[in-house]
């Protein structure tokens, strides 16, 4: 599903995770949960929530774009090369 870079890079945009998640076709309980879960595994908050600027990304959440970016990335290399091998063992 939608990743958390996806969603914070359009928190940043927005500066709004209602929006965000609303943008995404996303219920906002389950963005919510996705960022929740993100905070939780990293230990770091990754959007401050301002009443009067909404949200914003927190320097951590800026650098986890990127990080999770190049991490998807590196997965993506590794699938497509297992895949490759794959069809290689079924053409033999």
């Amino acid at each position: 599903g939608p990743g958390i870079a996806a969603l914070l890079t359009r928190v940043r945009e927005q500066h709004s995770l209602r929006a965000a998640a609303m943008s995404m076709g996303m219920a906002y309980s389950k963005a919510w949960r996705i960022v929740n879960e993100a905070e939780g595994q990293l230990g770091c908050k990754l959007i401050e929530r301002d009443g009067a600027r909404g949200s914003t990304l927190t320097p951590a959440g800026e650098r986890a774009i990127k990080a999770y970016e190049t991490l998807q990335a590196d997965i993506n290399q590794v699938i497509a090369a297992k895949a490759d091998a794959l069809i290689a063992i079924i053409k033999e």
